[in-house]
């Protein structure tokens, strides 16, 4: 997932809560931010360094 626009993706669909952000590792060549919602777990990982990189086809 690339980097929305708006703040939605740190708050969880499910309960509303903020959630905290934590480092994931995709066991490849890129590094996101999942958002952890300390109920319902993970519900989004961003890519903060999306536009930095092309992408591949």
């Amino acid at each position: 997932m690339l980097m929305p626009d708006g703040d939605d993706y740190r708050i969880c669909p499910q309960c509303g809560r903020d959630c905290n952000p934590a480092p994931f590792d995709s066991a490849g060549d890129r590094v996101g931010v999942s958002f952890i919602c300390p109920i319902h777990g993970v519900h989004t990982v961003v890519d903060p360094f999306a536009d930095t990189r092309t992408l591949d086809t």
